[in-house]
């Protein structure tokens, strides 16, 4: 064998290394974060107040931009639908289960310009904080009351202030629109 096919083997068992490190490491990620969405659709859903497509870009625990969740339905990025009902939001994505985010969820909703991997125009991503409920499969130290933010790119022009004004009316006065929720570059 010459040199070439020897350094050719060890890049590819490397390469195979690395692949299967993350493999495992995403699996863990989502194993510690499957129990985060546990809001259940009700039955007879309110009625729609505005829909629009978005890309989800990430979902991190509350004011830490840079640390990825993956719980059931917003672990990748994807594109989608975001409806703002009566009662709560449906994140629709393609690829992966819907996620309801009852009204009484939403803790505040702010504009940002980056998150994990994804930095856009000031205040070019919606960042919503929600209660993702109890953590019972997350570390001792994680509160029961697991507050986490998704982060939503609107799609079409002038959506984005229409979505924040939705969902702020939607989570009340409490969770005003604005701000940079602490990811400013």
């Amino acid at each position: 064998m010459d040199n070439y096919a020897i350094g050719g083997i060890v890049v590819a068992v490397i390469v195979a290394i690395v692949v299967a490190l993350m493999l495992v490491s995403w699996r863990a990620r989502r194993r510690r974060d499957a129990g985060i969405v546990d809001h259940p659709q009700p039955g007879e859903p309110g009625a729609v107040v505005l829909e629009a497509p978005v890309m989800h870009v990430a979902t991190t625990p509350h004011r830490r931009p840079v640390e990825r969740l993956a719980p059931r339905g917003l672990g990748f990025r994807a594109a989608g639908r975001i409806d703002v009902r009566e009662d709560g939001v449906l994140l629709d994505l393609v690829g992966e289960a819907p996620v309801y985010l009852p009204a009484d969820a939403l803790v505040e909703v702010t504009t940002a310009s980056w998150a994990i991997d994804r930095g856009v125009e000031p205040e070019g991503l919606i960042a919503v904080a929600w209660r993702a409920g109890t953590a019972a499969d997350h570390d001792a130290d994680t509160p029961d009351d697991l507050v986490v933010d998704t982060y939503l790119r609107a799609q079409r022009v002038g959506d984005a202030t229409r979505i924040v004004e939705a969902l702020s009316t939607l989570a009340g006065a409490d969770a005003a629109a604005g701000g940079d929720n602490g990811s400013e570059a």
